[in-house]
Order: structure tokens, then sequence, then C-alpha cells
């Protein structure tokens, strides 16, 4: 009898540091069965970048090079979205690249900025760029970035921006902490509801990540 596979999301976090002020924080989910080759695919993808942009070719070149690798030795079949955080800190700035990935929003005293692409997801096709997005920075902002799964929740009664707005601390860890506690009890709360309408239905949805960066 054959096994049957859940159909999950494997979700890498990374965070890459230069010692000429850059760092790079990431989230990238594939949409999958959950095995080691998912993890490979995770891992070779973040390694490949890490050597190009040590080897000081830029970050949208980079990602270009990654995303032309992946879809010829893939062929399309696996693919995964990336969102990555360019932190400048000479210059004050975040560069986001966003390939298929979920908004990015930046807290600062005054507002909440919600950043989102309309690229497609690495790996698809051989000539897909990234959406490339700039936000100054001031000591004090945080960066949420976040999963699809967390994502998926925002509706027109549960604005994540408005959420972030009223984050209770400045701490990243906390902030982090607090976010996925609200977004664990809203999905519990639509699996109790969704139960009770279609009770033959095994609930299930992504892994939620989310990922919280304050610059000091």
């Amino acid at each position: 009898m054959e096994r049957s596979r859940k159909i999950r999301t494997a979700v890498s976090i990374f965070l890459i540091a230069f010692a000429f002020g850059l760092n790079i924080t990431g989230i990238s989910p594939i949409l999958g069965v959950l095995n080691e080759k998912y993890h490979q695919y995770v891992t070779s993808m973040v390694q490949l970048l890490q050597t190009l942009l040590s080897g000081g070719l830029s970050m949208r070149l980079s990602l270009n090079i990654v995303n032309t690798v992946l879809s010829f030795q893939y062929g399309g079949v696996r693919f995964s979205t990336m969102d990555i955080a360019l932190w400048n800190l000479n210059s004050n700035k975040i560069e986001l690249y966003k390939y298929g990935a979920a908004p990015s929003f930046v807290k600062n005293r005054k507002q909440v900025t919600a950043y989102q692409g309309d690229s497609l997801p690495v790996g698809i096709l051989p000539r897909v760029e990234a959406t490339q997005l700039e936000h100054e920075i001031a000591a004090g902002d945080l960066l949420v970035m976040m999963s699809d799964g967390l994502y998926e929740l925002h509706d027109e009664g549960f604005q994540w921006e408005k959420i972030i707005s009223c984050l209770p601390t400045t701490n990243p860890q906390l902030a982090a902490e607090y976010l996925l506690a609200i977004a664990t009890s809203r999905r519990r709360s639509q699996q109790k509801r969704n139960k009770a309408l279609y009770p033959d239905e095994n609930p299930h949805g992504d892994d939620m990540t989310v990922v919280v960066s304050c610059l000091l």
C-alpha cells in the first residue's frame, strides 16, 4: 500500500555577513514533499549565492546566475520563492530582492511601510529577474520578513501592517515571537471554522516563518 504524502513547505533562513559593512538576511521556502533532497536544494542555492557575492559580483547579477543555474538544473520542476534583504551599513539602506516572495514590512517610529514584489519564484525560467526595492533605515527600525504561510492569513479584517504598527516591543526576538503567536492563534481559529464547514477535510497549511531584524 502506497504511503500518503503531505505537501509541505520547507523553509530555510540564512544570514551572510561580510566584513565591509554588508549583511544579508533571507527566507527561501520550497513547495514540495519534505525530504533531504529539498534541504539540499536550498543549501546549494544559498552556498552558490554566497560564493558569487564573495567573488565580488553584485547581488542582482548573483541572483540572476543562481536563477539560471537552478532553472537549467531542474528544468523548472523544482522552484522556490526567495526573499533577501541586503543591509548596507555604509549607506544606511536596505535593498530588498524578491522572487515570488511575500511582502516585507519596515517599521520606524512613525509608520509601517510594505514592500511587495511581482517576480516569479526562482528556478522556473532562466530569464527572471528579482524585484528590487530600496529603503533608507535609521537606528531602531525593524524589518519584518515572513513566509507565504504567515502572510496568507492577511485579509480585510486582519492586516499585518496594523498589527506590526502596534508591536509592543522593539526587541526583534520578542517581536517575532509575538507575531508568530498571533498567526498561530488565527490559523487555529481558521482550521476550527473550516473543520465545522468541511468535516471530511484534513486541515493543512504552509509552515509559518517570520524573521525580524533591527538596526541598532
